[in-house]
């Protein structure tokens, strides 16, 4: 009967860690990492450069990165830029957006997100859509965990577009 409880107890103390675990995580995490920007030399096609933001985040599909896809055409003065994510494995670039003008090159600030988490946010490119309105897409980090998302940039909020990851050491 003893094994039992001490079995229970161990069983609810573990479901209780993983339940709370999301949310919890960050408050006792190591100190937040500073991003930085990468840019990635693969044989893009002339004029073009992607940079990410790093850490690299480890996912289901192997580590990845939000990345910025610039064309400098125009001679510099007519840029144009795709988000998107990469992967060091596969060494391809798997765009998330259309084609914008961007502005400014690079996001890295505390913002909060729509579920309420502060903490910075980090992103290459500010892109603006036919309203103007301005957009970077980025990763939020947290301790030793990150997450995909956007940044509103004129109402400074981010918005995840997917959960929590481990951050690649």
């Amino acid at each position: 009967m003893r094994n039992r409880v001490v079995r229970l107890l161990v069983v609810f103390t573990t479901a209780a860690a993983l339940l709370v675990a999301p949310s919890a995580a960050h408050a006792g995490a190591p100190p937040d990492v500073r991003p930085n920007f990468y840019p990635i030399s693969n044989g893009w096609p002339p004029g073009v450069v992607v940079t990410c933001t790093l850490p690299w985040l480890a996912t289901a599909y192997g580590p990845l990165a939000q990345c910025t896809w610039i064309t400098h055409d125009c001679n510099d003065t007519c840029n144009t830029a795709m988000a998107g994510l990469y992967s060091p494995f596969a060494e391809f670039f798997n765009a998330t957006t259309g084609v914008l003008p961007v502005r400014q090159t690079q996001f890295n600030e505390v913002v909060m997100a729509t579920d309420g988490f502060s903490a910075v946010a980090a992103g290459h490119g500010i892109l603006t859509d036919s309203s103007n309105h301005r957009s970077s897409y980025a990763t939020q980090y947290s301790g030793d965990q990150g997450r995909f998302g956007r940044v509103d940039v004129d109402a400074h909020l981010f918005y995840p577009s997917g959960p929590w990851f481990q951050i690649v050491r």
